[in-house]
């Protein structure tokens, strides 16, 4: 079976997202391939846990080894994954929105829609990099929330 770099040169990814989800004992191995870490909501403690693991971000090398990372989740439970665009984002102080105040939002909105929490990502990302004379964010924003059923 072909990989996924022999259809389609390193050169084409500029960023890329692997993640595969078993539900044997209901877990999620994931890679990250130099984006932030997974942003994993339990909902039965209410805590924000980061999903780590090493690796360089993908194209850099072609003998690059990634690892991979396992965490059991249960039905409630969130996934956030985000670009660095949206950690990175700064006002016009060059203060970053920074990831304590993504997780807030993740915490402060934990029983809204998928929808509803992206669209407040999405502004408080915008009303913090349009602060003063700042004509936005600089730099691409992705995110994506995953419920687990």
């Amino acid at each position: 079976m072909p990989t996924i770099t022999d259809v389609y040169p390193l050169s084409h990814f500029r960023e890329i997202w692997i993640s595969n989800a078993i539900d044997l004992e209901l877990a999620v191995i994931f890679t990250i391939f130099g984006h932030p870490p997974f942003l994993l909501y339990k909902n039965q403690t209410r805590q924000v846990k980061e999903l780590k693991c090493s690796g360089m971000p993908l194209g850099i090398s072609h003998e690059a080894e990634f690892s991979t990372g396992e965490t059991g989740i249960e039905p409630g439970d969130r996934i956030v994954l985000y670009t660095d665009g949206i950690i990175e984002a700064s006002d016009k102080e060059g203060i970053l929105f920074g990831k304590h105040i993504l997780i807030h939002c993740l915490q402060e909105h934990c029983t809204d829609s998928p929808e509803k929490l992206l669209q407040v990502i999405n502004d408080s990302v915008i009303a913090w990099s349009t602060n003063g004379s700042k004509n936005g964010p600089e730099d691409d924003m992705t995110c994506i929330v995953l419920d687990i059923l």
